[in-house]
């Protein structure tokens, strides 16, 4: 079902990249792969995503699909805002859903599907963190559930804590469920398995209508926000429809309403992520909780990918080609988070996944100063008034 669908889909849209693009090259000369590997660019990845379509594709084609960033910059830089990143996950997920990806990935596919999240975290893991987090919720009847994000509850547990903790501070009706810890973006998007990316968004609606909930709390997992716009795009029948109607907000929106301009310091700058600020239109809400935000160079809808999306940062310890585009897409944007003020002395961003490729790339260019979670220094902020 699904690979009959996705193939019909990317016909559909290869048929119109066909019968509009003008070859003019804006979309190579914006792509951040490109300015690492020259002959990685958004046409060649197109050329590659119509051989799967034909089931003419060789391995170079699936590394070409597979070290995409996914992160929109060609369409945002074509005159007619083609897209490509559409057409480039579409391939990508008839490769995977046909056993075609590669080798690293299918490993974590299985983990994944035992375990009932992107990474295969351990329910053990899972059920302690939760366990931990739910003494901060509220102890009235929840109205809101907040679903944090696979880093959160593996590697980065005192940021989901943090969150926690600004969330208390807000005085709503939240909770937490161990049932409910990612929307399923990571795998759904970034390992282009649109099954169980659904399998685990439809958990999360499942659990939200069983307690009762209002409205669910997207955390700071950048490709949980692009995978809800995929999957009502593509996938919009497959979604479970729960009886009553359930909002989804991101936390982000929250911390604004309530903490607005509570940052004053003026040594921050802020990474946009390309899947919050260019998929999601979320009004770029986490800027409004600076007193006088920084804005980097190449400021908005044309900044530069941290460097992680698309999977790369999750196949750069298996896979060479991975790592090398991460790691040096990574640094070409710090470098410029670092020009866009000379009294920065501390980098941030919404996405934490922006944050994990910023540290990395920090060991490799010498960078001394601090790179921390938005919602840690909000936290701080909050709690010295």
């Amino acid at each position: 079902m699904f690979r009959k669908r996705i193939r019909r889909l990317l016909r559909i849209y290869l048929n119109i990249y066909d019968d509009i693009c003008m070859r003019c090259n804006l979309c190579v000369s914006t792509c951040p792969s490109h300015k690492v590997i020259k002959d990685f660019n958004p046409r060649k990845r197109v050329d590659s995503a119509r051989r799967v379509l034909k089931r003419e594709y060789k391995r170079g084609d699936i590394d070409l699909l597979f070290t995409c960033l996914l992160c929109g910059s060609c369409k945002i830089s074509c005159p007619f805002s083609l897209d490509i990143p559409e057409i480039v996950y579409l391939a990508r997920s008839l490769l995977a859903l046909e056993g075609e990806a590669p080798e690293d990935l299918v490993k974590i596919y299985f983990k994944a599907e035992r375990e009932g999240n992107s990474f295969g975290i351990s329910r053990e893991k899972i059920d302690k963190i939760i366990s931990e987090t739910s003494k901060i919720a509220s102890e009235e009847k929840p109205r809101e559930l907040y679903v944090p994000g696979p880093l959160d509850i593996s590697l980065y547990e005192d940021v989901f804590i943090n969150n926690c903790e600004l969330l208390k501070e807000m005085r709503i009706r939240w909770t937490v469920s161990s049932e409910a810890v990612e929307l399923g973006g990571n795998i759904g998007i970034d390992m282009s398995r649109p099954d169980l990316g659904l399998k685990i968004l439809n958990n999360v609606l499942r659990e939200a209508e069983k307690m009762n909930i209002k409205k669910i709390i997207i955390g700071d997992c950048g490709a949980d926000y692009k995978w809800l716009i995929y999957s009502q795009r593509f996938f919009p029948d497959l979604i479970y429809k729960p009886s009553y109607n359930i909002e989804f907000v991101s936390i982000y929106e929250l911390f604004m309403r309530s903490f607005s301009r509570y940052i004053k310091r003026r040594d921050v700058a802020i990474h946009d992520p390309c899947s919050m600020t260019r998929t999601a239109d979320l009004e770029r809400s986490y800027l409004k909780l600076f007193e006088k935000p920084n804005k980097p160079l190449n400021n908005g809808l044309y900044t530069l990918c941290c460097g992680a999306g698309g999977g790369l940062s999750i196949r750069r310890d298996n896979d060479s080609l991975s790592k090398k585009l991460m790691n040096e897409i990574s640094c070409l944007r710090l470098r410029q988070l670092i020009r866009s003020s000379e009294d920065i002395k501390m980098i941030t961003s919404p996405c934490i996944k922006c944050l994990t490729a910023f540290l990395t790339a920090s060991l490799y260019i010498g960078y001394e100063y601090e790179i921390e979670p938005l919602s840690n220094i909000l936290l701080k902020c909050v709690k010295n008034v």
